[in-house]
């Protein structure tokens, strides 16, 4: 089931609109909760809680991520 119709939408926002999606949310969730018990594990001294592990995440994934949908949207520019 999709939210908009691909027809209505541009074709250089197909990309970056079907990121947006539970499933792209629950990984980006599920690897921070799995970050925490990685760091946690390395260094027992000093714990490392949720939110730091959500905001490593956020910084890396997300700028990856970014970078990324940018690339796509680029060649779709120009192939199009």
């Amino acid at each position: 089931m999709e939210l908009l119709n691909k027809n209505t939408v541009d074709p250089l926002f197909v990309y970056p609109l079907s990121l947006i999606n539970i499933f792209e949310l629950g990984y980006f969730l599920i690897l921070a909760w799995l970050l925490v018990g990685v760091i946690n594990e390395a260094n027992g001294e000093r714990p490392v809680k949720f939110g730091k592990s959500l905001q490593l995440v956020t910084t890396s994934y997300g700028s990856g991520l970014l970078l990324w949908v940018v690339l796509v949207m680029f060649i779709t520019l120009n192939l199009s």
